[in-house]
């Protein structure tokens, strides 16, 4: 792992080597959290992102001869406190395939978030 300092703060930024996620990956627990973390490893969402994530959301790209899929989130806009801003992460054609056959299993209709919560 590579332990990066913000330029701001006393907090680091972790990143993590190809062979060290792979490894992750292989000791996620299938389904519903291998999903939720391959969208934060690949899709850069955050964990609230992740949360209330929908399988709608997902969407092939308009341009022509592009065969990259996007997902709508709404993720925190930075610089202003308790604001939210629209996203457009790339989600690999993989994840979208497993996305839906999670879906599928599951019972879960595009406009209900991937992992329902209460408080």
């Amino acid at each position: 792992m590579r332990l990066v300092p913000h330029a701001d703060d006393d907090g680091y930024r972790v990143f993590m080597e190809p062979h060290e996620y792979q490894k992750f990956l292989e000791c996620t627990p299938r389904d519903r959290a291998e999903i939720a973390c391959r969208l934060g490893g690949e899709s850069s969402l955050r964990k609230k992102e992740v949360r209330d994530a929908t399988s709608g959301g997902i969407y092939k790209s308009e341009s022509p001869g592009v065969n990259i899929y996007f997902m709508r989130v709404w993720g925190k806009e930075t610089r202003k406190e308790e604001s939210k801003k629209p996203r457009k992460p790339w989600v690999p054609r993989s994840l979208v395939q497993e996305i839906d056959r999670y879906c599928e299993r599951k019972n879960i209709r595009p406009s209900e978030p991937l992992y329902p919560w209460s408080s």
